[in-house]
């Protein structure tokens, strides 16, 4: 009989070899080797038994979670992952052993490192609105090197997850109670709740009372009552208790949040007491014991300086990458904003040769309803191939807080906190009530005449016409993205002030970078306004030199025809004030999206950019452009 490794083996075109280690009827794990790689890695893959299609989805959205997350440090790498024969992941085989395996050997002050790297690990893991949803020692790799500890962040939630979909969930000594209850749980305080025990149980070597047999956190066996380390106080306790109680709000709300607690109770290895034999006190003794204890001291700190150089090391080696795509943007922003200026050389050339008795009226419509958004394109174009080699910004996949204590007191506060969330978390569906909305807005000005219906309409007065064709349609759609957009961005600058310092720094560097960027296509754009704006009033004083000659020519027989003919394919002021007002509005559109892409590798991140410039559009052709018209012609 066919073993299922050898079965799956032979059926998936990327497996060239796979030793069965555990099965089940949902998910099994191999060990294997790829066709193009000789390292053996382990495979998770659902069972040949299931047939149950909610695992199959179940087992595909954890894997491309787990996926997303093991680009950082303390997440399990993954290397690979397919759907044929049926869904499987491909992970690194980690040099380590469970946490379960190793936990009586672990001093204090690793167990407050391993706690440290799984707390990173899941609040990366926030950032993309992904929680683990299983944590507990068998999904916690412990590497141990000279160096010391670290703490590898295992399978996600996958098995869990997937005998979930299949109705066989079941709870352990490290599951949140409210998973079992609860329909809709805080995943992130659920995790907390993992952490917690996980954090017990590297303190005692213990697992904490299942949830259903108590009703309190405070009917637990405090850690300290194991007596596993001397060290371990009653502050210890009251933060494992906080973790551990039964009702989620009463927890932390983070994994970082309980991390930074945990960190200030938990002794460091300098502050462990030595046990030794206490000298005879005297003088010389005393003198030698302050040299020894300057020499720790310098000792330490050189120790602490070099973990501070490795940890900058290690946080460092993945942003090169990062840094030579920006740079890659930079040089697409440069060439962007060099190519900006030339639709409108090409419209001042082709104007200009109007004025001077060359029909020119199709190659201006071309330059500006087609090079202007053609050229635009391909600048997007060019940010968009250099931004793709760069990380996704973080800030995007926040999880929104919903349990603000007034939202939860005032039922109607809380149903109208439902609907935003809903839509915060899902921004694009906001567009199936702004779209039916900016259809009766344009069927109102039709009908009140407010939005002319032809082009000569059009002409007559471009900035009225322009603006509830345009940007009354932009603004009703666009501000509410922009809102729910910068809320996530919010939320992010909040998570950044509880990164390690190393991090921020790293962070807030290429955000400046980011900035810098942004800031030129903006200062590029408003110096294409103002050129704009001067071409239109030198249009506007070309077109009056011209009236005024062929009115003094008008009574000449000699001239007349001559001078008539002058000037007779200028376009009229309205036609020009129509083409350089959308010629400027095509501007800010394209600005915006590409000042967009640069900050979040989207368009919705150029909303809140394109309200702004549209709105500085508006002002300028209602208010500058009039008065240099009055003060210059």
């Amino acid at each position: 009989m066919t073993e299922p490794a050898e079965a799956f083996a032979r059926a998936c075109p990327d497996i060239s070899t796979a030793t069965e280690i555990s099965t089940g009827d949902i998910v099994h794990y191999y060990h294997a080797k790829l066709t193009d790689d000789t390292r053996t890695l382990r495979v998770f893959t659902v069972g040949p038994k299931s047939t149950d299609e909610a695992v199959d989805e179940t087992f595909e959205r954890i894997s491309g979670q787990w996926l997303n997350l093991s680009t950082y440090p303390n997440v399990v790498t993954v290397k690979t992952r397919g759907d044929k024969p049926r869904p499987w992941i491909a992970v690194e085989l980690v040099d380590g052993r469970p946490l379960k395996a190793v936990q009586s050997d672990l001093s204090l002050p690793e167990i407050r490192t391993v706690l440290d790297d799984i707390a990173e690990a899941l609040r990366n893991a926030a950032l993309y609105n992904t929680t683990h949803g299983a944590l507990s020692p068998e999904t916690v790799w412990i590497q141990q090197t000279d160096d010391g500890v670290t703490a590898l962040v295992d399978e996600w939630g996958l098995k869990d997850a997937c005998q979930q979909a299949a109705g066989r969930a079941t709870n352990t000594a490290f599951t949140a109670p409210e998973l079992a209850s609860n329909n809709t749980p805080d995943m992130e305080r659920a995790d907390v709740y993992s952490l917690g025990a996980v954090a017990y149980y590297a303190l005692t070597g213990h697992l904490p009372e299942v949830p259903d047999k108590r009703t309190e956190a405070s009917e637990l066996t405090p850690p300290s009552s194991h007596n596993s380390h001397p060290e371990v106080t009653s502050n210890v306790d009251n933060v494992i208790l906080k973790a551990l109680a039964i009702d989620p709000a009463d927890r932390y709300d983070s994994a970082v949040d309980f991390n930074s607690a945990i960190s200030r109770v938990l002794p460091t290895a300098a502050e462990l007491p030595t046990i030794e034999d206490e000298p005879e006190s005297n003088d010389g003794n005393d003198k030698d014991r302050d040299g020894d204890q300057r020499d720790d001291t310098d000792e330490e700190q050189s120790n602490t300086s070099d973990t501070t150089d490795d940890e900058i090391d290690t946080q460092t080696r993945d942003i090169k990458p990062t840094r030579q795509a920006d740079m890659g943007i930079l040089g697409a922003v440069v060439i962007g904003v060099s190519l900006n200026m030339i639709p409108l050389l090409i419209l001042d050339n082709l104007i200009t040769r109007a004025a001077t008795n060359v029909s020119t009226s199709i190659p201006i419509y071309l330059a500006v309803y087609g090079l202007i958004p053609i050229i635009g394109i391909a600048a997007l174009g060019l940010v968009s191939t250099a931004r793709s080699k760069t990380k996704d910004d973080d800030y995007r996949r926040v999880v929104h807080k919903k349990d603000h204590d007034l939202f939860q007191r005032n039922e109607l506060l809380r149903r109208l906190n439902d609907i935003y969330v809903y839509f915060w978390e899902r921004p694009l569906l906001m567009l199936g009530v702004t779209i039916p909305v900016t259809m009766i807005a344009l069927a109102l000005a039709i009908m009140s005449d407010w939005a002319p219906t032809s082009l000569a309409g059009m002409m007559a007065d471009p900035l009225q016409g322009t603006f509830f064709w345009l940007y009354v349609p932009a603004y009703i759609n666009f501000i509410p993205l922009a809102i729910f957009y910068e809320r996530k961005v919010s939320s992010w600058n909040k998570i950044i002030g509880s990164l390690s310092k190393n991090q921020n720094n790293i962070d807030r560097k290429r955000i400046s970078r980011i900035q810098i960027q942004i800031i030129i296509i903006m200062i590029t754009y408003l110096a294409s306004l103002g050129v704009i704006a001067m071409l239109d009033v030198k249009f506007e004083m070309i077109a009056r030199l011209y009236q005024q000659g062929n009115s003094v020519d008008g009574g000449s027989s000699v001239h007349s025809g001559s001078a008539r003919s002058i000037g007779r394919y200028m376009p009229s002021s309205d036609f020009r004030a129509m083409l350089l007002f959308h010629a400027a509005t095509l501007q800010a559109l394209l600005s915006s999206f590409i000042a967009g892409y640069i900050r979040g590798r989207n368009f919705r991140s150029g909303m809140k950019f394109a309200v702004i410039l549209l709105t500085i559009t508006l002002i300028m052709w209602q208010t500058v452009i009039p008065v240099l018209k009055v003060e210059l012609i």
